[in-house]
C-alpha cells in the first residue's frame, strides 16, 4: 500500500513538472512575439518616417479636398507637403510638392473668396439691394456650374419679391413722426397687415385704410392713414363693390409711393381676411 502511494506521489511530481516547463516555455514564446510586435512597430515607424510616405499621404488629403471643397482638407495636405521639404530637403518630391503647395494656397484663396462672395450675395437680398446682389451673383459666375448658378438666381429672385412686413403705423403718423420711418421704404415692395377700409374712393380706384388696432377706427382715424390704390389687383370689381359700412379687414401687398405729402400703395394683390367690425 505504501509503495502504492509513493509511485503516485511520483507520477504527479513528473505530472507538475512537465507542465512547469510548458508553461514555462509558453510564457518565453509569449516574450518573444511580444519582442517581434516592437520591432515591427518600430519598422512601421520608420517607414512612415520617409519622403515617400509625407509626399503620398499629402497628395490622397490633397484628392480628398479637392472633393471636399474645404479648407480645413487643402491646410492638412499642406502641411504634409511642407513637413516633406522641411526634413527632407534632398528628396525628390521637393518641387512637386512645392507645387502643391502654391495649388493648396490657390484652391484656399478661391474658397474663402466664393464664402465672401456668397455672404455680399445674403446682405444684399437682406437690404432688398438687388443690383447688388445680381452683381455678386456674377462674380461667382466663374466659380460654379451653369446649373448652381441658375439655381442660386432663381433664389435670389425670390427672396427679393417677397414683401417687406410692415404696419401702417411704421409708415406714416399725422403726428409728423412718419417721414423719417417713410423714407426707408419708399419704392419699396410692402405688405401691410390688418388694415380696416373706412372709405372707397372710385374716381381713383382707391381704398382709404387704417391700420386696425382691434379699436373701433374712429378711436384712431386721425393718427393713421394709408391711402391703396388697387387698379392693378385682379379682384379690382370685388373690391369696388364693398361699402365702408360693410368692409372687412384686408392685407395689401404692394409698391410703395409718396406724393403730394401722402403715403400710398400700387397695389397688386389685395387679400381679404374677415368679417367687418
Amino acid at each position: 500500500m505504501t509503495n502504492r502511494i509513493f509511485s503516485y506521489i511520483f507520477l504527479f511530481t513528473i505530472m507538475v513538472s512537465c507542465n512547469q516547463d510548458k508553461i514555462e516555455s509558453l510564457q518565453n514564446e509569449n516574450e518573444q512575439l511580444t519582442k517581434k510586435i516592437v520591432l515591427l512597430e518600430e519598422e512601421i515607424k520608420k517607414l512612415k518616417e520617409t519622403d515617400d510616405f509625407y509626399f503620398q499621404t499629402a497628395v490622397e488629403l490633397f484628392d480628398s479636398a479637392s472633393f471636399s471643397n474645404t479648407t480645413d482638407d487643402y491646410l492638412k495636405s499642406k502641411e504634409k507637403f511642407e513637413h516633406l521639404i522641411k526634413y527632407f530637403p534632398k528628396s525628390n518630391y521637393i518641387s512637386d510638392s512645392k507645387k502643391y503647395i502654391s495649388s493648396c494656397d490657390e484652391a484656399i484663396a478661391e474658397i474663402k473668396l466664393i464664402n465672401e462672395i456668397i455672404n455680399n450675395v445674403t446682405n444684399s437680398i437682406s437690404r432688398k439691394d438687388s443690383k447688388a446682389a445680381y452683381s455678386n451673383l456674377n462674380k461667382l459666375k466663374k466659380y460654379i456650374s451653369q446649373e448652381a448658378y441658375i439655381d442660386i438666381k432663381e433664389q435670389i429672385n425670390d427672396e427679393l419679391n417677397k414683401p417687406l412686413v410692415v404696419s401702417a403705423r411704421v409708415i406714416v403718423t399725422n403726428a409728423g413722426l412718419g417721414w423719417s420711418k417713410l423714407q426707408k421704404y419708399l419704392n419699396k415692395r410692402l405688405r401691410i397687415n390688418d388694415l380696416k377700409i373706412t372709405n372707397i374712393n372710385y374716381s381713383q380706384s382707391s381704398f382709404w385704410t387704417y391700420q386696425s388696432l382691434g379699436q373701433k377706427y374712429s378711436d384712431y382715424d386721425h393718427d393713421i392713414s394709408l391711402e391703396v390704390f388697387f387698379d392693378k389687383a385682379k379682384n379690382y370689381e370685388e373690391c369696388t363693390k364693398i361699402s365702408s359700412n360693410n368692409s372687412p379687414i384686408i392685407d395689401v401687398i404692394g409698391t410703395l409711393k409718396y406724393s403730394n405729402k401722402r403715403a400710398f400703395l400700387i397695389a397688386e394683390k389685395v387679400i381679404f381676411k374677415g368679417d367687418s367690425y
